[in-house]
């Protein structure tokens, strides 16, 4: 996921020289993600019901994989826009 999220910012720097020298990463990230929003909203549906009605634990826990270098399963859940293109900041009032 953190390959692709440089392939992107590097492709959208090398594209608009504009972008060439930008330091804040959501000027250059904002503007994909919302083309990736537009182009895909038709295929993408969220149960905003069934989000609104978990019961959220904080139970900690830890998974592991095994045979594999690093056996701790981390997930690539990183942020990768501020704005909120599925509409679900509603549900965690």
């Amino acid at each position: 996921m953190l390959q692709k999220r440089k392939k992107v910012v590097t492709k959208i720097r090398s594209e608009d020289g504009k972008f060439a020298k930008v330091k804040d990463f959501h000027m250059l990230i904002d503007p994909y993600i919302n083309e990736l929003k537009n182009k895909y909203q038709s295929q993408i549906q969220v149960n905003a019901e069934l989000l609104k009605n978990q019961r959220l634990t904080q139970t900690d826990y830890v998974t592991t994989q095994l045979f594999v270098p690093y056996q701790q399963i981390v997930p690539a859940f990183p942020f990768l826009t501020r704005s909120d293109p599925l509409g679900l900041s509603s549900l965690l009032n």
